[in-house]
């Protein structure tokens, strides 16, 4: 009777440590579980980060460069300010005809095309003079109309500089004749553009059949000048 007894014991005792070791194998292996998932969620976090920091260096990256050109852009090489930009406030064009008659100008009188119909930025005056108020690229245009029957020359000035040449024929047709030029110039600011007759005693059509106009087509911003 005691051996039974002792027999079903041990097999209670067998069948409990076994029972516990199966529980203590589950409890491992769910903690390996909550373990590789806490691992993989912090895999992931990492990887988020990590794509965050690649963000970060690619703005500070874009950040530098745009204070780079900010710096260029508002500075010279030797600290000066720069002048502005070219805006709504900078822009220069004018439009000029001549309205009123000329008769017989002299050698190397400018031409005054009185009739001013666009002038923003005021570098145009009503003597024929186009002073240039920013440095930078200009363009000019002219057409000219001879009185009829006369033949002559006339040409854009920079300051005193002669630049070009144009000619009229029509005392050969006895009629008019007409010339037209463009030309793009570099100028510094003050500089002056005039067109100027070149023979005397010479006479152009008036009532606005002789146009004169100009602009500014790029300001130069290297120069340190104030704008």
């Amino acid at each position: 009777m005691f051996a039974s007894v002792t027999f079903c014991l041990i097999v209670v005792l067998l069948f409990s440590a076994a029972e516990a070791e199966n529980e203590i194998l589950n409890r491992i292996t769910n903690l390996e579980k909550e373990c590789k998932a806490e691992i993989s969620k912090l895999n992931s976090n990492v990887r988020d980060l990590q794509s965050e920091v690649e963000e970060l260096k690619a703005e500070n990256k874009w950040g530098k460069e745009q204070l780079q050109d900010l710096m260029a852009a508002t500075f010279t090489t030797e600290g000066k300010l720069r002048p502005r930009r070219q805006g709504q406030d900078d822009l220069v064009a004018f439009f000029a005809t001549i309205r009123t008659a000329q008769p017989y100008l002299g050698q190397g009188q400018t031409i005054v095309f009185d009739n001013v119909i666009t002038n923003l930025g005021g570098g145009y005056h009503q003597t024929g003079l186009f002073t240039a108020p920013y440095d930078g690229v200009y363009v000019f245009s002219v057409t000219l109309v001879t009185a009829f029957d006369q033949s002559s020359h006339a040409s854009f000035f920079k300051n005193s500089e002669q630049i070009t040449v144009m000619y009229f024929h029509g005392n050969a047709i006895h009629d008019y004749d007409t010339s037209t030029q463009t030309i793009v110039l570099d100028l510094y600011r003050g500089d002056i553009v005039s067109i100027r007759q070149t023979e005397s005693a010479k006479s152009y059509h008036s009532n606005d059949h002789c146009l004169y106009s100009g602009f500014l087509l790029k300001q130069k911003l290297s120069t340190g000048t104030v704008g």
